[in-house]
């Protein structure tokens, strides 16, 4: 039963010892067996052993220290802490005293408080607790127990006063303090932050409190208020949960400030009145309340005018003797009355209607829009309502005028060939009281479009002339006149003109010879006169007669004169004289041939050019015929013929001929070759016409025969320093003064490896209505190498219309070709030799 050895036996005697120290808390209790033998025979006994246990240990709390937390308001005998400890000897009672003493029959105990906290009065409690055992020798020990009373919100805010009484100036500017109030709270912490407001009496927040302050200034001007003492209700609110307040009275005074302004009762006046009034009429009364009290009052000094100015704003200022100052605007409207007339935009209009317009159409004016008769007044609303209306009794027949719009349409049907134009006025008046009207009409013209509704009708059915033989060119056999009243007539000759002896003009209707080869005795033409829709015929029957031959005559069988061409002057050509007559017998002269450049006297014989230039390159020669006729009867009848050059005038410069120039030559071309002629024409004459030829750049390479345009090649080409040259050839003729004219011609120089284009230039002709897809064109090159060719185009653009296929050089058109927008394309075909790199290009 000692299995932990705390006991021994004396062998010889039997007594137990104690061999180590023993501790009750350990083991109390032991039963142990204790056997004795003499050697041979055993005997046993129990030995029962009770540890008595001793007070030696010190009771210990739990903590070394305690703290509780307890609100002020906390009811008395609650606990409110639990305080431990423990004793390391068992069974050990303890007593504690804190500060009464009490027993503890239990380990833990509870800290129970028996009266009200205030927080106010201590805001610590700090108690000392003592534990003891009941064993002896007793043993005690001691903790300190920190006891914190929370403050509660259990103090309402307090002004410290009830009422507060301030003044202040109506001049305080914004900001400025009124007053400040206070207000206490007992409590701690968040229940004793007080906020301040405005509770009541803040008419218009005219005051503002500062919330942590209590201080009251002012957010509004006073002297915009028209009292003079506000009674405030102030309110102090703590942090606090619940929340408590306090409220308090503010009497504040206003006071009037020397620098008080007038008050206007509004700030704007609006008012009317008549532009008609006449100087001194009173229009507005304004007043301004100040301590002395001022009236305004504003009356006309000039004479009004609406159109002028139709409003007016015034600034009106009303001051203090101190300086002080108010305004404000007073807006008088004008009445316009009827005072101005109505005035046109244009003294005259113009207009137009189709003789075949329906009734109730409108007259057209410019841009083919309503012809609109339009006038203005410069007064308002009804006084500007204008109302048109036609004068002329005569005019309100056919037309009609809106008397608001004033637009003009038909009533009555028109026509041209009665009457191809109206005139008439149009007045105007406003709708004002009395109604004014336009100092002066308006003028309107409404032209009749023409209808082509007449038919050409010869002036005689029948006409019947005679020519002399032989006949000459251009000689006039008559004059038909078709009149037509609405429409321009067109003469043609449609029956009876066999071998196209005679010709018409479309125009005038002259007929004049125009084949003097084969002329017969009589002709009977048929002649036309159309006006497009309608058309007449009429009989001419010529009669050819031989002149008979008589003494009368001319000194001249021919005569010859010259005139300068492009000449605009009249100038004489020669004075013919009959011979075979009397002294003074009267003669009459005229040109048989005047082709509308000649003209004779009739009675002196004088032929002269009628001042239109003549073009010696259009005709250079005028066989005019001339005939004088006596006045005997029958008359005697003679001709003479005046022969008129045309002088030339270097007025054409030279033209090249083959444009452009361009060729291909070989690199071994040797100097003297010539390489190209260039060719150039003049339309002019002699000098005028004799051309010269010149190179302005000759590359020290070649030279152009100045006579015949031959270019030859002075010296070897060196093809690795340049292969391409463009010659501009110069040609001028030797007039005075010269004219002049440049091309250029491009040489090529080949390689005798390069491919060789049959030729350099390929002019063609494609309608722009060809289909897409259509050859047009087989270019062809040959290369000496004998390897195959690469054909291309070198254009950007050239692949938007056309197409070339690289191995046969077939040139196509691809896209649809526009001539109005493109007419000529100009497209350069390189032809590359498919190995060597080596390319030629030729145009077309």
């Amino acid at each position: 039963g000692d299995e932990e050895k705390d006991f021994d036996i004396q062998k010889n005697t039997g007594t137990i010892l104690i061999a180590r120290r023993l501790d009750a808390a350990r083991r109390s209790n032991y039963n142990m067996t204790v056997r004795v033998t003499d050697g041979h025979h055993n005997a046993t006994t129990q030995a029962y052993i009770r540890v008595l246990d001793m007070n030696e240990h010190r009771p210990v709390f739990l903590k070394p220290l305690y703290e509780v937390r307890v609100p002020e308001d906390t009811s008395p005998w609650k606990d409110i802490l639990q305080i431990s400890a423990q004793d390391a000897d068992t069974n050990t009672a303890f007593i504690q005293t804190a500060p009464s003493s009490s027993i503890w029959t239990q380990r833990v105990e509870c800290l129970v408080m028996t009266e009200q906290l205030d927080y106010e009065m201590i805001s610590v409690h700090t108690l000392i607790v003592m534990v003891r055992d009941q064993e002896i020798p007793v043993k005690r020990n001691f903790v300190k127990v920190v006891i914190h009373v929370e403050d509660c919100n259990d103090h309402s805010p307090s002004f410290l006063s009830p009422r507060y009484e301030a003044s202040i100036s109506n001049q305080a500017p914004t900001g400025t303090e009124v007053i400040r109030v206070k207000a206490l709270d007992k409590d701690m912490g968040s229940n004793a932050d007080i906020s301040y407001s405005l509770h009541s009496g803040n008419i218009d927040n005219i005051f503002s409190i500062d919330p942590e302050l209590g201080s009251i200034s002012v957010s509004k001007p006073l002297d915009l208020q028209p009292q003079d003492q506000f009674h405030l209700t102030v309110k102090a609110t703590d942090q606090g949960f619940p929340q408590r307040s306090d409220l308090c009275s503010v009497h504040v005074h206003i006071r009037i400030s020397d620098q008080t302004p007038p008050v206007f009762p509004s700030d704007e006046y609006l008012t009317e009145i008549s532009e008609l009034s006449i100087l001194g009429t009173p229009v507005v009364t304004i007043s301004a309340s100040s301590p002395a009290a001022v009236h305004y009052g504003i009356e006309i000094q000039k004479h009004l005018d609406f159109e002028n100015c139709s409003s007016y704003k015034l600034k009106v200022t009303a001051s203090t003797t101190a300086g002080a100052s108010s305004k404000t605007l007073v807006y008088i409207y004008v009445i316009d009355e009827n005072d101005n007339a109505p005035v046109f935009q244009q003294k005259e209009y113009l207009g137009q209607i189709s003789e075949s317009a329906h009734i109730n159409s409108m007259v057209m004016g410019e841009r083919n829009t309503p012809l609109v008769v339009q006038a203005s007044d410069a007064d308002r609303d009804s006084n500007s309502l204008l109302v048109y209306q036609i004068l002329e009794p005569e005019a309100l027949n056919v037309f009609k005028i809106d008397s608001s719009m004033g637009t003009i349409s038909l009533i009555s049907p028109v026509d041209f060939e009665t009457k191809p134009e109206y005139q008439f006025t149009v007045q105007v008046k406003d709708s004002g009281e009395p109604s004014l009207y336009a100092t002066e009409p308006a003028k309107v013209t409404v032209r009749v479009l023409d209808l082509n509704d007449c038919p050409p009708q010869f002036s005689s059915p029948v006409y019947e002339p005679s020519i002399i033989f032989p006949a000459v060119r251009d000689t006039e056999v008559v004059r038909v006149m078709a009149h037509d009243a609405d429409s321009a007539v067109s003469y043609s000759i449609t029956e009876g003109n066999l071998h196209n002896v005679f010709s018409i003009n479309p125009d005038t209707g002259v007929i004049t010879v125009n084949d003097v080869t084969e002329i017969s005795p009589f002709y009977q033409l048929v002649v036309k006169a159309s006006d497009g829709l309608y058309k007449d015929a009429a009989t001419v029957k010529v009669n050819v007669t031989n002149l008979t031959a008589s003494d009368l005559g001319f000194e001249q069988i021919v005569y010859s004169a010259s005139v300068t061409e492009n000449l605009k002057t009249v100038k004489t050509l020669a004075a013919l004289k009959a011979t075979g007559c009397y002294l003074n017998e009267p003669l009459i002269y005229s040109v048989m041939n005047p082709m509308g450049k000649f003209t004779i006297s009739q009675t002196s014989g004088i032929l002269e050019t009628m001042g239109i230039p003549f073009d010696r390159e259009e005709q250079d020669i005028y066989d005019v015929v001339v005939q004088v006729q006596d006045m005997r009867t029958p008359p005697r009848t003679a001709t003479s013929q005046v022969k008129v050059f045309i002088d030339d005038v270097n007025d054409n410069a030279p033209q090249f001929l083959n444009l452009p120039f361009s060729m291909m030559i070989s690199e071994a071309s040797e100097p003297g070759d010539v390489l190209y002629q260039a060719t150039a024409i003049d339309r002019d004459l002699g000098e005028n016409g004799s051309i010269m030829y010149s190179l302005e750049e000759d590359y020290n390479l070649f030279r152009i025969d100045p006579d015949v345009g031959d270019v030859s090649l002075q010296r070897p080409f060196d093809f690795e320093a340049l292969n391409k040259y463009v010659l501009t050839v110069l040609a001028i003729d030797e007039g005075e003064p010269s004219h002049s004219t440049v091309a250029q011609l491009s040489i090529q120089v080949r390689n005798q490896t390069n491919p060789v284009f049959q030729t350099l230039l390929y002019p063609l002709k494609v309608p722009e209505n060809v289909p897409p897809f259509t050859t047009i064109l087989h270019v062809q090159a040959r290369n000496p190498e004998g390897y195959r060719l690469i054909y291309n185009l070198e254009e950007e653009n050239a692949s938007k219309h056309f197409h070339i296929d690289f191995k046969t050089g077939v040139l196509t058109v691809t896209n649809p070709l526009d001539y109005e927008s493109q007419a000529m394309h100009v497209l350069t075909v390189r032809a590359t030799d498919s190995v060597t790199g080596t390319f030629l290009r030729g145009l077309h």
